[in-house]
């Protein structure tokens, strides 16, 4: 395992996005959590938004963090919600004209409750 984690991080400190997610998946597992956080957010620092929510989840909760930070948590859900929007819109071809009713597409953001209470549900509404 640990010849295989040498690797892993050889792979992510070149830039491998996805090596990133999966060390911070493999530090959650052994309890690791500033591991897990560290590479969270190198994952989400290269865009993947798996890794933005992995990481939001993380500091919404205070786990790998000295405290809870409750405004970066919530910026993190949202540019892993635009990021969906976005993959949303790219890959739906629906045609519609002005004027149509354009079907909508809900992304939904559901926060468990924490010590984060004042962040309130919100959904992200894209309309092709």
């Amino acid at each position: 395992m640990e010849e295989a984690l040498a690797l892993m991080e050889k792979a992510a400190g070149q830039g491998h996005a996805y090596a990133m997610i999966q060390l911070g998946g493999i530090h959650r597992v052994r309890k690791e959590y500033e591991q897990t956080v560290k590479w969270f957010t190198m994952g989400a620092m290269a865009g993947l938004p798996m890794a933005k929510f992995s990481l939001a989840c993380y500091l919404e909760e205070g786990e790998g963090v000295v405290v809870p930070d409750c405004p970066a948590a919530a910026d993190w859900y949202k540019y892993g919600l635009a990021d969906i929007a976005r993959h949303v819109i790219k890959c739906t071809s629906i045609p519609h004209q002005v004027g149509d009713m354009a079907p909508h597409y809900v992304a939904s953001e559901t926060l468990a409750t924490s010590s984060c209470t004042l962040i309130p549900h919100r959904e992200l509404h894209v309309t092709l």
